[in-house]
C-alpha cells in the first residue's frame, strides 16, 4: 500500500490484530519513515531491490539525460525565480523534452512528463500541440484525472503532461516512457516520480 496519510489514519482507527503488506516505501533507513511503513505493512521479512528487479525484468531500467546550462553569475535571482529561468523558461531545455516525447511517441510509447510547475506545463503543451495529449494539475477535477487515467490505462491517450499530483500513491501500468523534466534536489522525490513508470 502507498505511504500516504490516508492509509496510515485507517490503520490507526482501526486496532487490527495483523498487519502484512507490500510496500515500495523508498528511505527505510529513517526511523520515522520505518516505523509508519512497519504500522502499514508490518515488519520488513523480505526486501528487492531495485537492481534485481531490473536484473529480472520485473523492473525498468532508467536513463538520465544531462542538459548544460550555462548559468548567470549573478547572485540577485531568488530561488524560485532561478528555478523558473533556468528550468521552466529554458528553450535549450524544453527542446530536449520535446524531442524525446516526439520521439518516444513515434515509437508508440506511453509517455507521462513530469514538471513542477503549471507554467511549465503550458509551455511544453503548447510546444506538443500537434500531438494528442492531456495535461493534468491541482486544478484538474479528481474526477477528470480518473477519466484521463484511464483514458491512459485504454491506449486511448498516450502522452500525459503532469506535476506532483503524479508523483506518489498513483499507479499507472500502461507507463512506457517517464520524462522527469523537472529539478528538483530530493533524491527521494525523483525516485517517487520514477516509481510510476518502473513498474
Amino acid at each position: 500500500e502507498a505511504l500516504s496519510k490516508r492509509n496510515v489514519g485507517v490503520l490507526a482507527a482501526i486496532p487490527a490484530y495483523a498487519v502484512f503488506g507490500l510496500t515500495a516505501t523508498l528511505q527505510l533507513q529513517k526511523k520515522e519513515v520505518l516505523l509508519k511503513a512497519t504500522a502499514l505493512c508490518g515488519p520488513v521479512i523480505y526486501e528487492f531491490s531495485y537492481s534485481d528487479g531490473v536484473k529480472k525484468k520485473f523492473l525498468s531500467p532508467g536513463v538520465c539525460v544531462g542538459v548544460d546550462i550555462n548559468r548567470s553569475t549573478d547572485s540577485y535571482y531568488e530561488p524560485l525565480e532561478a528555478y523558473k529561468k533556468y528550468i521552466v523558461r529554458s528553450n535549450k531545455r524544453n527542446t530536449i523534452v520535446e524531442d524525446l516525447v516526439r520521439e518516444a511517441y513515434a515509437r508508440d510509447k506511453h509517455i507521462v512528463v513530469l514538471v513542477e510547475f503549471t507554467d511549465h506545463i503550458r509551455r511544453l503543451s503548447e510546444r506538443l500541440s500537434d500531438i494528442p495529449h492531456k495535461v493534468v494539475s491541482g486544478v484538474v477535477k479528481k474526477t477528470e484525472r480518473v477519466r484521463i487515467k484511464q483514458l491512459f490505462d485504454k491506449g486511448k491517450l498516450r502522452v500525459v503532461i503532469t506535476n506532483k499530483v503524479f508523483k506518489k500513491g498513483v499507479d499507472i501500468p500502461a507507463i512506457d516512457f517517464v520524462i522527469e523534466a523537472a529539478n528538483r534536489k530530493s533524491a527521494n522525490d525523483v525516485q517517487q516520480k520514477f516509481g510510476r513508470g518502473t513498474r
